[in-house]
């Protein structure tokens, strides 16, 4: 006789446990369906190509973008003139909503934090929320037509 199986519905929290690749691969997975709807297909990479963590195309393959998914607003000097794009959520505080997916460097030049100490010193620049004054434009500038919810 076979053990009877049963998994139970889990929440984010759990499932993530504050772990980053656990939430990196929550959010992929959740993304993934949503732009479904777009009829966008994810096509993930076997390792971090130029930045990228997947692919995005649409089911005819006319349209491909390189995706960097990120669980927050981030612009990176590595990320910059790689024609990268940037997937994240508007708020990291509530990660299932509010997403967008917006070319790295026009959100590095419509955020105006390359001249920051931070990102001169380290690198890069992040937040865990879109700055009220900037969420429309981004929202705007996002290849989706509307921001989802995961």
């Amino acid at each position: 006789m076979t053990a009877q199986i049963k998994f139970q519905q889990r929440s984010r929290e759990l499932v993530c446990e504050n772990d980053n690749k656990k939430t990196e691969i929550y959010n992929q997975v959740k993304l993934q369906a949503a732009l479904i709807d777009f009829g966008l297909v994810m096509v993930p990479l076997a390792y971090d190509s130029a930045g990228a963590d997947f692919l995005l195309t649409d089911f005819e393959g006319n349209q491909m973008i390189k995706v960097q998914l990120k669980a927050r607003i981030t612009v990176s000097k590595k990320y910059a003139g790689k024609h990268l794009y940037m997937a994240f959520p508007m708020d990291s505080k509530q990660p299932d909503r509010d997403w967008v997916i917006v070319a790295h460097d026009e959100l590095a030049e419509l955020w105006g934090k390359t001249e920051t100490t931070d990102y001169l010193a380290n690198g890069g620049y992040t937040a865990k929320t879109v700055p009220q004054q900037l969420q429309a434009k981004i929202q705007a500038r996002s290849v989706l037509d509307h921001v989802i919810q995961l």
